[in-house]
């Protein structure tokens, strides 16, 4: 079977695409930046593309104002990014409690699966009762560690 080999070869090939990439995208930061501002900036990436596009600047009259500006694009685009891992998160999170359940430590309500959406709903439920409990008490930190620890056994 060629898929048998295939699958670790592009495993290898994507993590050390990514990580090049990781570097490289560091490496001109650190060469646009400096390393004083590269320190010294909230921003990194926000920061890098104001310096490398300053904005359009719309001038009428004497009176110049920057039309578009990166800085905000950036955080826009960083704020979708985190969104989407939030939502998947959200739903791989799923899978410890319908997995656990299969294997008879929780609840069998939880094994059950919605038949015309195909998806595992109680288990869906139970993690987004068990994250609006967390949020409401006010404990961020109790709610990253519940989702990091359910990763970690989940393998995810």
């Amino acid at each position: 079977m060629k898929s048998l080999s295939d699958l670790p070869k592009a495993l290898n090939i994507s993590i050390v695409s990514v990580i090049l990439f990781y570097v490289c995208v560091n490496i001109s930061y650190l060469t646009v930046l400096g390393p004083v501002a590269l320190l010294e900036s909230e921003a990194v990436g926000a920061s890098f593309a104001n310096k490398i596009y300053p904005g359009f600047v719309f001038e009428n009259f004497g009176y110049s104002r920057v039309f578009f500006s990166l800085d905000r694009a950036i955080s826009f685009m960083v704020m979708l990014s985190t969104f989407g891992a939030i939502v998947i998160a959200s739903f791989t999170a799923a899978r410890g409690p319908f997995v656990a359940a299969r294997e008879g430590m929780f609840p069998k309500i939880l094994a059950m699966i919605n038949i015309d959406k195909k998806s595992p709903s109680p288990s869906v439920l139970f993690t987004a009762a068990i994250t609006i409990f967390l949020i409401v008490v006010g404990n961020f930190t109790l709610l990253s560690e519940c989702l990091t620890l359910a990763g970690k056994v989940t393998n995810y």
